[in-house]
């Protein structure tokens, strides 16, 4: 069974300013809706619709429990392109060395835009030893007061390089010591 997110339905006190703010950071075009609902559709095809629902009457007095995560093909241009579509940035504790930038649309609600793909991958480029995990054929070892909910998504990684089928190859290395409880055999 596969499930996947169709819509995303925000209530809006401004719907049409609202809809325009998104449409156009997005880059998404407003479609046919029976009700007095805004519907934003990804031109592509690939992302959600937006359902932008009338009946919001006041901000939200705490943090967003859930918010949007932006990867742009340029960071600064989006930031840029988001304040002057009526977006603030937003203060929630950071310490200023966050590879994302936290805002929040002309109604409060928060989002990060993110740094671009390239610059991740630099970034983990320069870092090769920042993974957690040690890495031996067929096995990955964990340290117990490093486990994360990142596991699942190392261990993907790690198989991946292992099999050279991802540039991840270059994020894992064998570590030079190998803990007593593991011991590297030859596969060949």
């Amino acid at each position: 069974m596969t499930i996947r997110i169709a819509t995303i339905t925000i209530e809006a006190n401004d719907l049409n300013r609202l809809a325009t703010f998104w449409k156009n950071l997005l880059g998404y075009e407003q479609v046919f809706h029976p009700t007095s609902s805004v519907r934003l559709d990804d031109p592509s095809g690939l992302g959600p619709t937006i359902l932008l629902q009338p009946g919001f009457t006041k901000p939200a007095a705490q943090k967003n429990r859930w918010h949007f995560d932006l990867r742009p093909d340029d960071r600064d241009q989006a930031v840029e392109r988001a304040l002057e579509l009526g977006a603030s940035r937003l203060d929630v504790g950071q310490t200023g060395q966050e590879s994302w930038i936290v805002m929040a649309d002309p109604e409060g609600n928060e989002f990060c835009i993110l740094q671009t793909l390239q610059d991740r991958q630099q970034t983990r480029m320069a870092t090769p030893n920042s993974f957690t995990g040690i890495v031996i054929p067929d096995m990955i070892h964990f340290p117990d007061d490093e486990r994360s909910s990142y596991t699942g998504a190392a261990v993907i990684l790690a198989a991946d390089a292992l099999d050279n089928l991802t540039a991840a190859s270059t994020l894992f290395t064998k570590h030079p010591i190998v803990p007593n409880d593991l011991e590297e055999t030859d596969t060949t």
